[in-house]
C-alpha cells in the first residue's frame, strides 16, 4: 500500500482543485482548473496573473471564504474538504489573516476599535489586547490616531490598520488580495515595508496577489496564474524581507546602470 502523503510541514496545499461558478441562466465559468500546489510554512509567495486569471478565487479557496467544486484544500495540516460552515469560520478564526484591497474597515468605529474587532469577536479581547494594538499602530505610524475614523485617513493609512487587525490574533497564514492595489507607489511601498516586516517577525506564512511585477518581487516565491491554470513558479532573490533594503538595491542598479552610459 503507498504510504500516505504527510501535509503537515505545509501551511497550505491543494490537490486538484476545480472551481466552477454557475449564474441563474445556468451558463457555467471555470475559474480554476485543476490546481495542485504546496506553500511551505513560513513562506511568502505571490500569486501572479491578470485579471480574471483565477487568483482571487484561489486565495478565496485558501482561506475558506469559498469551496472548491473538486479537489482538497488543506489549510495548516487540516483538509477542509468534510468540514461543515462552523467548523471553517473556527479555522479562519483561529489560524488566518485576511487583508483586502478595499481596506474592509468599518465606517463607524475608530483606528483602536477596528484593529481589536477580531478579538472581541473572538472572545479574547483583554488589556494586553488592547495595548498590543496601541503598540502596534504606533510602530505603524498611526500612535496619534488611535480615535480617527477611517474617513480621516488616507488610503495608506488605512492599509497600515487593515494589516495591524490582520495580526492581532497573529495567524499563522496571511493572505493578501491585491493590498497595494489602491495606493499610490509611495504608499505602496510603506505598506508592503510593513507587511513583509511584521511577516517576519511572526513567522506568518503570506501569500499575496498582485498583477504588479514591482510587488510580486518582493516575495520569495512567484506562482504566475492564467485562466485558472499554474504556468510555472519561480523563485526570486534570496532576501531579508526588508523592503528598504530592496529599494536601496534598486537605486544602486539605477546608479550602475546610469555609470555605464557614461
Amino acid at each position: 500500500m503507498p504510504k500516505a502523503e504527510d501535509l503537515t510541514r505545509y501551511a497550505i496545499s491543494l490537490r486538484d482543485v476545480h472551481k466552477v461558478y454557475t449564474n441563474k441562466a445556468g451558463m457555467q465559468y471555470i475559474a480554476l482548473r485543476g490546481i495542485s500546489l504546496d506553500i511551505e510554512k513560513g513562506d511568502f509567495v505571490a500569486l501572479m496573473g491578470p485579471s480574471g486569471s483565477g487568483k482571487t478565487t484561489l486565495l478565496d479557496l485558501m482561506g475558506t471564504l469559498d469551496t472548491p467544486t473538486s479537489g482538497r484544500v488543506i489549510i495548516d495540516g487540516t483538509d477542509t474538504s468534510e468540514m461543515n460552515g462552523n467548523k471553517l469560520a473556527e479555522l479562519r478564526n483561529s489560524t488566518i489573516g485576511f487583508v483586502f484591497q478595499s481596506y474592509n474597515l468599518i465606517s463607524y468605529l475608530s483606528v483602536l476599535d477596528n484593529v481589536t474587532l477580531p478579538s472581541k469577536v473572538k472572545g479574547v479581547a483583554t488589556k494586553a489586547t488592547i495595548e498590543d494594538s496601541e503598540a502596534m499602530l504606533a510602530e505603524v505610524g498611526l500612535g496619534e490616531k488611535l480615535e480617527k475614523r477611517p474617513n480621516e485617513l488616507s488610503g495608506g493609512e488605512q492599509q497600515r490598520v487593515a494589516i495591524v487587525r490582520a495580526f492581532i490574533n497573529k495567524p499563522r497564514i496571511l493572505l493578501a488580495d491585491e493590498p497595494t492595489g489602491n495606493l499610490d507607489s509611495k504608499s505602496a511601498k510603506v505598506v508592503l515595508d510593513i507587511l513583509t516586516r511584521m511577516c517576519t517577525e511572526n513567522s506568518t506564512t503570506v501569500v499575496l496577489s498582485t498583477h504588479d511585477p514591482e510587488v510580486a518581487g518582493f516575495a520569495r516565491h512567484i506562482i504566475h496564474i492564467r485562466d485558472g491554470l499554474l504556468e510555472n513558479a519561480s523563485s526570486t532573490r534570496s532576501y531579508n524581507y526588508s523592503l528598504h533594503d530592496l529599494m536601496n538595491e534598486k537605486e544602486k542598479q539605477k546608479k550602475r546602470h546610469a555609470n555605464d552610459k557614461k
